[in-house]
């Protein structure tokens, strides 16, 4: 299953319309830059454990106003895990 699939399963939706998926794979391709900029690995990116917080990123951002930019403090903490993660063991990541 394809990562946007499973951003769209982890946020409750039973289906999601061509238009839906596209406007849901750009705001997956935001929290992935978000996360890779933070120093997570693009390895560490693409695992199970990534789609959570991947979902938590997608929800965060979901109704935001244009100019507005807050991701929750939970989100924040995972990021800073998993790119913490990924300096301590760049082999696994």
């Amino acid at each position: 299953m394809a990562q946007v699939d499973d951003v769209i399963s982890g946020l409750g939706m039973a289906t999601a319309s061509a238009q839906q998926k596209v406007l849901i794979q750009q705001k997956v391709d935001t929290v992935k830059m978000y996360m890779s900029n933070a120093g997570v690995s693009a390895a560490a990116l693409v695992t199970s454990g990534a789609v959570g917080v991947i979902v938590l990123g997608v929800n965060d951002i979901w109704d935001m106003s244009p100019g507005e930019v807050r991701f929750s403090p939970v989100f924040d903490r995972l990021v800073a895990q998993m790119a913490i993660n990924c300096l301590e063991d760049p082999a696994e990541t």
